[in-house]
């Protein structure tokens, strides 16, 4: 190692590629690699460990995150006991081309557990082509490597870009603020492409060309660091902070994504970075809002999946701003093309996992696909099935990460199915096992003196939901499903779920169910798979920004039993969950899950005092009771009849008991006596199609 570290150095320095190298034996013959390393080097490394016995000291994998917006040139990892995936995307990305990254790993590459994730691992690494120490065993042969040709860096470009695709970037996040309005631009990249780099050249630029307010959102003030350092060394004064760069006409300032859609404030131009972990409902939010901004997002990373983020919110930006703009950022940066680590960690990670060609899975149909459930070892033994399924979860849910791939592989609780077409993945269900406890621990958990991890179903409708004999019930929740895009609205979706309520019917299960964060479409599809709400959060989820919605469908007779007894209480207390916790709740949905209740008809009297009401015989408060029960029974079931207007109209006043100011503010009417008269047609508009219905 003496004779071919430095060798591999300059290789990697001539070629601005990371160097990763890999030693596995003893922890005595780790150590002292590890010293030789060092000493070589000569520079202190930046070790990551849970274990605290190594020298340098180490720091825990737990706090990976740290090294987000820095850059090293010296990485040691820790992986002699466990591979933390998630933590492993995140420290690796601070490593500068030229750099060295070694992995310490056990002897032979067994790993002191029967993880298949390991076990995937372990070949993987064996496979790959690093260099590889192993004790007791010659070092490896360096073969020299021709000088690397980076073709952007062959194209002149202007400074202070580095990479033609930066440079366009640039153009294009200007274009955004000088252009036409209402054509938001999306960025996506790799990690390593300069993205946040290029919003930070832009944002300065337009700052020194022109008076401009520019606000700057993320999940994290840490996520921008690296946009507002390049933008304060373009314009060359000092910051009011580290978040906020202000000249005499112009500023640049960092602000929290809900207080973006809470307080609204004023600007320009609105940046989005690392848009793909934060909730989809603010980014619609902030999308109506402002008439300029741009979305950048990681496209493969630890952080969430930008891949997924594009598909999913190119349906609202179709829907609200048709003519956005697309632009993606492939050449490297902080690194040349052909990272020897970058080529590592995405076979590892699945970060590139792409799901089935669509011209592959064309002809699917409910009648020629097949249901099978998969154990870890049949997809470690075939991998195309496995980047299959993952690339769909990628696009489904875009905050997927490698941890979840773990999991995927290693929890005994979990079962995988698919439905499969000519051997193509076209649908993947997560499914967890849960409850089955016993008596005392059932009560412990209803009485809130418990929780166990896990285990969401039971636990929630047991202490949130008051049902001590939630935990005692055999429960399959649905962790996470998801469809292939190119063959969606065919009725596979709903196919599949039946086909897993048959699988888990067979295997003695009392219930089937799922906690998702509801919107009005997944609200229709559990709908449609006949799956009943039972329980709903009262505040909205940080990671979907979303109200968690649980829905069920009893397999067994207790289950049934039970299905039925927590619908009927959701419909009774949804109604006045709706003028207290559940203000805020969007109309569209609200609507969707009341539509699902058996509400008695209006008697003769209450047709005929709303009738009077209608009429401008009656004010508003002495029918309040008759309104109540209309909008609870009559409204969910003809909302379609009345206009959008007229539907928040009703939901906003009667439903969810808002104030008239606030009533008025959002349906724009131009005062209480217009919004008054717009009420009274819309419940005569009511009472006219139930009649003839």
């Amino acid at each position: 190692m003496k004779q071919q570290l430095p060798d591999l150095l300059l290789a990697a320095q001539t070629n601005n590629h990371r160097l990763p190298v890999l030693l596995s034996g003893s922890m005595e013959w780790l150590q002292e690699q590890l010293a030789e390393t060092t000493r070589i080097m000569d520079k202190t490394p930046s070790l990551w460990s849970d274990n605290q016995q190594w020298l340098p000291a180490a720091s825990p994998w737990k706090k990976a995150r740290k090294l987000l917006g820095q850059t090293i040139d010296f990485l040691i990892l820790d992986l002699t006991e466990d591979i933390p995936a998630d933590a492993l995307g995140a420290v690796t990305g601070a490593l500068r081309g030229g750099g060295l990254l070694v992995f310490l790993a056990p002897e032979e590459l067994h790993w002191p557990s029967d993880s298949c994730f390991l076990m995937r691992a372990s070949k993987i690494f064996s496979d790959a082509k690093i260099h590889h120490w192993r004790e007791g065993q010659e070092s490896p042969q360096v073969i020299p490597n021709q000088r690397n040709i980076n073709e952007s860096a062959s194209i002149k470009v202007p400074a202070p870009c580095v990479t033609e695709d930066q440079l366009k970037a640039v153009a294009a996040a200007k274009r955004v603020l000088t252009g036409h309005r209402r054509r938001p631009l999306v960025l996506t990249a790799d990690r390593g492409r300069g993205k946040s780099a290029a919003l930070g050249i832009a944002a300065a630029q337009l700052m020194l060309e022109r008076p401009v307010k520019i606000l700057v959102t993320a999940p994290s003030q840490q996520a921008v660091e690296t946009l507002f350092a390049h933008a304060a060394d373009i314009i060359g004064q000092p910051r009011v902070n580290k978040f906020h760069i202000k000249t005499d006409d112009s500023e640049l300032a960092f602000i929290a994504p809900d207080d973006m859609v809470l307080n609204k404030p004023d600007g320009n131009l609105v940046m989005v970075d690392e848009a793909a972990s934060i909730p989809a409902p603010l980014l619609t939010e902030l999308l109506k809002q402002y008439s300029r901004i741009i979305f950048a997002s990681t496209i493969h990373g630890y952080e969430g999946t930008g891949r997924g983020f594009a598909v999913r919110f190119r349906k609202t930006l179709d829907q609200i701003t048709p003519k956005w703009q697309p632009c993606e950022m492939e050449h490297p940066i902080r690194w040349a093309t052909g990272d020897p680590l970058e080529q590592f960690l995405t076979q590892l990670l699945l970060l590139e996992a792409e799901p089935a060609d669509r011209n592959m899975i064309a002809d699917a149909k409910i009648d020629n696909v097949d249901f099978i459930t998969l154990s870890s070892k049949d997809l470690i033994n075939q991998p195309d099935v496995l980047k299959e399924l993952f690339g769909l979860l990628i696009l489904a849910h875009y905050q997927t990460s490698p941890d979840d791939l773990r999991q995927i592989l290693d929890q005994d609780n979990i079962s995988v199915s698919v439905l499969m077409f000519q051997g193509r993945v076209i649908a993947t269900a997560l499914v967890s096992t849960e409850g089955e406890f016993e008596q005392s621990l059932a009560q412990a958990v209803w009485s809130g003196k418990r929780r166990i991890k896990g285990h969401l179903l039971p636990q929630t409708l047991a202490s949130h939901g008051g049902f001590p004999e939630a935990p005692l019930l055999k429960w399959a929740r649905i962790m996470r499903i998801a469809v292939h895009p190119d063959i969606q609205s065919q009725g596979l979706g709903q196919y599949f779920v039946s086909q897993l309520i048959q699988e888990h019917c067979k295997q003695g299960y009392d219930l089937i169910g799922s906690s998702f964060g509801a919107t009005t479409d997944l609200v229709h599809f559990w709908q449609r798979c006949q799956l009943m709400p039972v329980h709903i959060g009262s505040t909205r989820n940080k990671a979907s920004g979303c109200y968690s919605l649980v829905v069920c469908k009893g397999l067994s007779e207790q289950g049934q039993i039970f299905e039925q007894k927590t619908s009927q209480r959701f419909f009774r207390t949804f109604p006045f969950l709706c003028r207290d916790g559940l203000q805020q709740l969007e109309t569209e949905l609200l609507l969707g899950l009341l539509a699902q209740t058996h509400q008695g008809a209006l008697t003769e009297e209450e047709t005929q005092r709303l009738n009077d009401y209608s009429e401008g015989f009656l004010n508003y408060d002495s029918c309040l009771p008759e309104l109540q029960t209309l909008a609870c029974s009559l409204l969910p079931r003809f909302a379609e009849e009345l206009s959008q207007i007229q539907r928040q109209l009703l939901t906003d006043k009667l439903l969810q008991n808002r104030s008239w100011t606030e009533t008025i503010n959002r349906s724009l009417l131009k005062g209480k006596r217009f919004a008054e008269q717009e009420l009274a047609c819309s419940v005569a508009c009511l009472l006219k199609v139930a009649k003839a219905s």
